[in-house]
């Protein structure tokens, strides 16, 4: 997509131990780590409406898919156990902090 306001896709797939590849500009770099997913530098960025959009670096690109296919099943269940375990710990948070927020909103 052209933009991005969450990253829900990213959430959904770090939930089911995914080995997780995007790009290192926000929102998807506040979401995934370095040991959590596989984050790819963009080349530039432009302004777009009141957010921005950023462009891939193919170089950059292509390496990262590489490393993903040579990445060892080891490294790959690594990443998927990191990626689900900041899933859990973000969704237990969520429902922890959620009813606090809106009960100070209902004041």
């Amino acid at each position: 997509s052209l933009s991005e306001g969450r990253g829900h896709y990213v959430v959904y797939a770090m939930g089911f131990c995914a080995v997780v590849f995007t790009f290192s500009t926000p929102p998807m770099n506040e979401l995934v780590h370095s040991e959590s997913g596989i984050l790819v530098p963009s080349s530039r960025k432009e302004a777009r409406h009141l957010g921005s959009i950023f462009y891939d670096d193919r170089a950059e690109l292509a390496q990262s898919l590489e490393s993903i296919f040579k990445m060892s099943q080891q490294a790959k269940i690594d990443y998927g156990v990191n990626a689900r375990n900041w899933f859990q710990t973000n969704d237990e948070r969520f429902r922890r902090d959620l009813p606090h927020i809106i009960s100070k909103l209902m004041l």
